[in-house]
């Protein structure tokens, strides 16, 4: 079952980068969609539980060590996502939709290799 969530997390991590890295302002309108406290609560309880599911699947993957980092800077991430508030989260995410496509593209493109990553990884 972990492995299925890792393999859906990935290739939707791919999808979302891909999509910005063909559409940089499609991916913006995507991100306000998260403008909100329930957005806020939603992307911290995802990557919490994700985070955890990375720790717990490691020592079952081709990097265990890689899986292990990830799975603390994912739940730490989750964890401060509430830390920061809703305005901040709000500043962030208006501040990253003012980049140039561009910037927008090279962002997008770190879940694209991350989710392949995860699938190489977990697909052993």
């Amino acid at each position: 079952m972990q492995v299925a969530i890792v393999v859906g997390v990935a290739l939707f991590m791919i999808g979302i980068g891909g999509f910005g890295l063909v559409s940089p302002p499609g991916l913006a309108l995507f991100l306000a969609r998260w403008e909100s406290r329930r957005g806020l609560w939603t992307a911290a309880v995802f990557r919490i539980g994700f985070g955890l599911i990375l720790g717990g699947i490691a020592p079952a993957t081709r990097t265990p060590l890689a899986f292990q980092i990830l799975a603390a800077l994912t739940v730490c991430a989750g964890l401060a996502l509430p830390w920061l508030g809703l305005a901040r989260f709000k500043r962030i995410l208006a501040g990253w939709r003012g980049l140039p496509p561009g910037w927008v593209r090279l962002w997008a493109a770190f879940p694209v290799g991350l989710g392949i990553f995860l699938l190489w990884s977990v697909l052993a």
